[in-house]
């Protein structure tokens, strides 16, 4: 949705949107570039420790929790063409999420014009208001209906089912 906001307001957009873990990275990009039509590496892709496939183009990249750590501890500039970072699945901690969690709050107050989205179906919101700041908190009712499907008896064998069920309960 960032990705195709800004373009549609000629605004310049360049996401990280992490993932707890390496398989995820790997399925987000490949999902979101097939939605869009596209072959990764295109504008969206996926960097992992030992594996990357971006391109110049590339304006979405989905990475690990370390590979943006270890971005972000080359030094603060690596940013500086980077408009917003999403850290999603915040609830499953380990110590690379920690150390990026406190990474970007001092790069937040460097620069400026970097957007942090924070995103959990568990999350404590009072606890990262409380570590960044005032920020705006938004609840998604469509995020609540899909917590309620019963996923374990739709299985992973039926995707199109389970997509098409999500897109149902979210209307």
């Amino acid at each position: 949705f960032l990705l195709d906001d800004c373009y549609k307001n000629g605004t310049p957009c360049r996401i990280f949107c992490t993932q707890p873990r390496r398989l995820a990275a790997i399925a987000v990009a490949e999902r979101v570039a097939a939605e869009r039509r596209e072959k990764i590496g295109q504008t969206i892709g996926y960097q992992i420790r030992l594996e990357s496939r971006v391109s110049p183009k590339t304006l979405l990249t989905f990475c690990t929790n370390g590979v943006l750590l270890r971005t972000l501890m080359a030094g603060d500039s690596m940013l500086s063409t980077v408009t917003h970072v999403i850290v999603d699945e915040v609830h499953e901690r380990d110590r690379y999420s920690d150390f990026l969690l406190i990474k970007l709050r001092d790069v937040l107050q460097k620069q400026t014009h970097l957007k942090l989205v924070i995103s959990s179906a568990a999350l404590d919101a009072n606890l990262f208001i409380r570590y960044f700041g005032s920020c705006p908190v938004i609840h998604s009712k469509y995020l609540c209906k899909l917590l309620n499907l019963s996923i374990p008896a739709l299985g992973l064998n039926n995707f199109s089912k389970l997509y098409q069920t999500v897109l149902s309960e979210g209307t």
